[in-house]
């Protein structure tokens, strides 16, 4: 009993520092995906990249239905 108190704590605790920063964790993730498209378009791999992924968000998303 005392182990799932301490897990539901931890768990618990993670989730609120996360929704607490999720503003920051939001603009960090979309300047590394606009520097990422950036590097990608310059060195003229942006097609390849952007297919490989979306074969693997395709892949993700289908894995739930």
């Amino acid at each position: 009993m005392f182990t799932t108190f301490v897990i539901t704590a931890t768990l618990v605790a993670s989730l609120l520092l996360v929704l607490g920063d999720l503003r920051t964790i939001a603009r960090d993730t979309a300047r590394v995906m606009s520097d990422a498209a950036e590097q990608a378009w310059s060195a003229g791999v942006f097609v390849q990249r952007s297919a490989f992924f979306s074969l693997w968000a395709m892949i993700f998303m289908l894995s739930f239905y």
